[in-house]
């Protein structure tokens, strides 16, 4: 391929069409939509997941603050202020966490313990959490209902660490306190589980 010839992420463009489908995957929560095609430009960046890039692209800027836990951090942090001019903050404070690492059980309760889950007076100021699993076509299977969603829908998610779920239940016992989560994953696709949404264990 030639120069002339690669293609570019369009962050107009691109964004846009990307917070569509945010939004529509939160408004039918399980719903998984593509976003490979508009990601195509995004080279990987510091071993950052380019659909992970593309979601911090589409949902930062000045007026927010975001936390990456990647195995380089301060570099993905660095460029990622260098591209939307949003703060790097400190995990309790950020608006938007990003996770592109594989965790165990104690890491995660201690970023769990840590995430902002908004308040009575404030709900909206609570984060989003946007994790980068392997596959939503294997893996544990998980029952979601609630708002958005026709009876119950059955998601897998290969990656996705129980410990994730189960303490994201925690945090989201106190309605409208919480958390919402996005998915992404190696092929582009994206998915969304907002704090309405009741998430269960198919094996419970």
């Amino acid at each position: 391929m030639t120069k002339a010839e690669q293609v570019t992420f369009n962050y107009i463009y691109g964004a846009q069409q990307i917070y569509r489908k945010l939004i529509d995957c939160m408004a039918r929560p399980g719903k998984i939509n593509d976003i490979q095609e508009l990601i195509t430009g995004i080279e990987q960046t510091h071993d950052f997941s380019p659909s992970l890039m593309a979601i911090a692209y589409t949902l930062i800027d000045r007026e927010v603050s975001f936390h990456v836990i990647t195995n380089r951090q301060r570099d993905v942090a660095q460029f990622l202020h260098w591209k939307t001019f949003s703060k790097n903050e400190q995990l309790e404070k950020a608006d938007y966490i990003f996770v592109h690492k594989e965790l165990n059980e104690q890491d995660i309760h201690e970023i769990m313990s840590c995430v902002n889950i908004g308040s009575l007076e404030d709900p909206h100021e609570s984060a989003t959490l946007v994790l980068h699993l392997s596959s939503f076509q294997e893996g544990d299977t998980y029952r979601l209902s609630g708002p958005g969603i026709a009876g119950e829908k059955l998601c897998s998610f290969e990656g996705l660490s129980p410990h994730w779920i189960r303490l994201r239940n925690e945090l989201n016992k106190e309605y409208p306190l919480g958390i919402d989560l996005i998915l992404t994953n190696d092929s582009g696709e994206i998915l969304a589980i907002p704090r309405t949404t009741l998430i269960e264990s198919e094996c419970s």
